[in-house]
């Protein structure tokens, strides 16, 4: 059993691979390959959403920045996975807004090295500049109306909400007044964080991306950083159900940290 502090990972992972609708080998048709199947059924017909909020260095009240990935199991639906699900992240929509009103601030207090962030570094498509109220707005219609894959809204669809630490994001969200079940029909929330740490020692973005073989350039962008939780999100649940050992291995320096005093009972 899991320790009381420690989320149960393999319950996260059931519940995740529900939802994008993976079916496990016993239960398909035919020779079965993971990396060819079309024979997904997603749970809830949902919108996989990755966020990312940055604030201003010492002072966490001004946000700088906010990045949005989304994958639509509608359309993946029609998709094979790929090696390492890789068909399915090269399915992600993403934007990211800069915020005018800090434009001047940088995120350094929790960079590596104090080195100047990269909020001009997005590398899923083009930043927008906009004042923070207009944020609120955008990104509140972001939430509850995600796009079709042709970019038209047309309904309103549940949203599983994910995130990297993603307490921390939704407490940016509660202070710009967002509303989660009403702005945005949020159905799930999944934290990436929970899948890839040991107890109480929380993995960091940058180790979990680079220990799933997946980019980190330009982190602290947070529209790299919504998009790559995302892709990291479907690819551990895609090795989770077909090749544990493989994401095992993966994450063995995260999941199985050397013991100290304080975890002794």
């Amino acid at each position: 059993m899991a320790p009381k502090d420690q989320p149960d990972r393999d319950e996260i992972f059931d519940k995740a691979q529900a939802l994008f609708g993976l079916p496990q080998v016993h239960n398909a048709s035919g020779a079965f390959d993971p990396e060819t199947c079309t024979q997904i059924r997603p749970l809830r017909d949902a919108v996989f959403m990755a966020i990312d909020i940055e604030a201003g260095g010492s002072d966490q009240s001004k946000i700088t920045e906010v990045g949005i990935a989304m994958l639509d199991t509608r359309v993946i639906r029609r998709i094979p996975p790929g090696e390492g699900a890789s068909g399915w992240t090269a399915t992600i929509l993403a934007r990211h807004y800069i915020t005018k009103d800090f434009i001047e601030l940088e995120n350094t207090k929790y960079v590596k090295g104090g080195t100047a962030g990269t909020k001009r570094g997005f590398a899923y498509g083009t930043s927008e500049v906009i004042s923070i109220g207009k944020l609120k707005n955008w990104l509140r219609y972001d939430l509850g109306h995600p796009p079709y894959p042709n970019g038209e809204v047309k309904e309103r669809r549940p949203i599983i909400l994910v995130g990297h630490g993603v307490q921390n994001d939704l407490k940016f969200l509660e202070t710009m007044k967002i509303r989660l079940e009403s702005d945005a029909n949020v159905v799930e929330k999944i934290d990436t964080q929970d899948l890839c740490s040991y107890r109480s020692l929380p993995a960091s973005l940058q180790t979990m991306l680079s220990n799933l073989g997946i980019d980190t350039t330009a982190s602290h962008n947070a529209g790299n950083d919504a998009v790559r939780t995302l892709e990291a999100l479907v690819k551990m649940v895609f090795l989770n159900t077909y090749y544990p050992k493989m994401l095992n291995d993966a994450l063995k320096t995260t999941l199985n940290p050397p013991i100290t005093s304080e975890d002794l009972p």
